[in-house]
């Protein structure tokens, strides 16, 4: 995951048996501090596969950030991190002092959106799918706000997000009513990380001759030829492993003509014009 790239969360939850759940809600939990709604692209759509379902966006009492949260040796799954026990992995959708909006843009203007919500009835056998789209990584932190695990740390408001910096990622589930036998699986809370990576770009001078026009074959002594260089640009974005529930949007890496790599802000190198050059006898 790289500055200004943009990710998409993702909850889900799967009725494996054949009663239907009632009141099903699934929450993400956004960190503020390190990515923010990206304009037009933001938004969340929830699909319970029953036809019905609804979308609602929270703003906390205390503001948009948590004052603490926690990290992980490893993005991957593998490193097993700990639960926590700081302000933002203590966090919970049902707390009643979170105020509630349809419109995230409503949500964003009374405070900052922090939780996205939804909620809805699920039968047997169906699943449910909670996108959150949109979410931008910030260059840096918006607040200074402490690490407690793995290693106690203090990131600082304003300083860059640097590279290798590992990102706790929340989610819940709930239910109001389920089946005995789901009491000893269900897990209510969810979390993943993120890793920051640079995006690179590699820049590449590509030639060819175009006077003469038949200058593929042997040319003779004396001839003066003339070459024409083009840019290209490989921008990569880092490749991400696949968690529990959040994915990336961006392809890893794209191949970008010149002229849209001008449009995402890198400088097109100068060509600078030099004598032609004679090909001299053998």
């Amino acid at each position: 995951m790289a500055h200004g790239q943009i990710v998409r969360a993702r909850v889900v939850f799967t009725n494996k048996g054949s009663v239907a759940f009632r009141n099903l809600s699934m929450c993400e939990i956004i960190d503020r501090t390190a990515s923010r709604p990206g304009g037009s692209h933001f938004g969340a759509t929830f699909t319970p596969q029953s036809g019905e379902g609804a979308v609602q966006y929270g703003v906390r009492s205390g503001g948009r950030y948590f004052a603490s949260t926690d990290s992980a040796l490893s993005p991957r799954l593998s490193a097993a991190s700990v639960t926590g026990a700081s302000e933002y992995s203590r966090a919970n959708c049902t707390d009643p002092s979170i105020t509630w909006y349809r419109k995230w843009q409503d949500a964003e203007a009374a405070g900052g959106v922090t939780y996205v919500k939804g909620t809805g009835n699920l039968p047997g056998g169906k699943s449910a799918y909670l996108y959150i789209s949109g979410l931008k990584l910030r260059e840096t932190w918006a607040e200074t706000i402490t690490v407690q695990t793995p290693t106690p740390s203090v990131r600082q408001k304003g300083t860059e997000i640097a590279e290798g910096t590992i990102i706790r990622n929340r989610g819940t589930r709930r239910l109001t009513t389920y089946p005995k036998p789901w009491c000893r699986g269900f897990q209510p809370s969810l979390r993943d990380h993120l890793q920051v990576s640079k995006a690179r770009t590699t820049t590449r001078i590509t030639k060819k001759i175009i006077e003469p026009s038949n200058a593929t074959q042997p040319v003779a002594a004396g001839t003066t030829l003339t070459f024409q260089l083009q840019p290209r640009y490989s921008p990569c974005r880092p490749t991400r492993h696949r968690h529990r529930h959040r994915r990336c949007c961006r392809a890893a890496c794209a191949m970008c003509p010149p002229a849209a790599a001008r449009a995402a802000g890198p400088v097109e190198p100068r060509v600078e014009e030099d004598t032609p050059r004679r090909v001299s006898p053998a």
